[in-house]
């Protein structure tokens, strides 16, 4: 009776060390297969960022070297600047209502 015990209490342990071992396989694969699917990720981000990057630079490069007055641009181009400063001061100007507006409405129901 006591050895079947000790047998059944090895067994027990022997398989609950077999089940860790293979969990510990599985969790080790698992983290794997991620890895492998983070870096397909990062190879198509780069592959996809990549030309969006180089035409940035050559924008960036080309403004850069770019140092003609204002007045010698071509009148497309400044009237394309007015335009996008106009556009900006009035986004900001109806930001600025915005804000008030909530403001004030916020200060009537308190005051009534």
């Amino acid at each position: 009776m006591l050895t079947e015990i000790a047998d059944r209490v090895h067994e027990q342990m022997w398989t609950t060390a077999e089940t860790m071992r293979r969990r510990a396989v599985a969790a080790g694969d698992s983290v794997l297969k991620l890895g492998d699917k983070v870096r397909v990720a990062g190879d198509r981000l780069r592959d996809v960022s990549e030309p969006a990057y180089l035409d940035l630079k050559d924008y960036v490069s080309s403004a850069v070297e770019d140092t003609k007055p204002f007045e010698e641009l071509v009148e497309d181009d400044r009237h394309t600047l007015i335009e996008m400063y106009l556009g900006t001061s009035v986004l900001l100007i109806g930001l600025s209502l915005g804000e008030l507006t909530g403001s004030s409405s916020l200060i009537v129901p308190v005051m009534e």
